[in-house]
């Protein structure tokens, strides 16, 4: 393991492999009782609710094997877009604020008197 570089100043998650391959996708068994392993079980399971929150039970369900993939034009692509959402979010939310602001102004300043 021991990820943390990565092309072009992206942090690749610490669970990749230490020199992704940035030209092709790789797959990797992840160990069973690990702790990636068991927040993706979690995760998988988890998302076996109902709307109503009431776990599925028609069937029994058994995770045999758990891979990951290491793609990093599709992580760095992810990461990219991820990042423009966050600072559009930050803009948008910094605007509202401001814009609060200014109403409060405009409303009147003041007690009385």
């Amino acid at each position: 393991g021991g990820g943390g570089g990565g092309g072009g100043g992206f942090i690749v998650p610490s669970s990749w492999s230490s020199q992704p391959d940035p030209s092709t996708a790789r797959t990797f068994h992840v160990l069973n009782g690990s702790k990636e392993y068991d927040m993706v079980a979690t995760a998988f399971h988890s998302s076996l609710s109902n709307s109503d929150k009431s776990t599925i039970r028609i069937v029994t369900i058994r995770i045999v094997t758990i891979k990951r993939i290491e793609n990093l034009a599709a992580w760095t692509c992810y990461i990219s877009k991820r990042d423009a959402l966050l600072a559009r979010a930050a803009q948008q939310q910094q605007q509202q604020q401001q814009q609060q602001r200014q109403r409060r102004r405009a409303g009147g300043g003041g007690g009385g008197g």
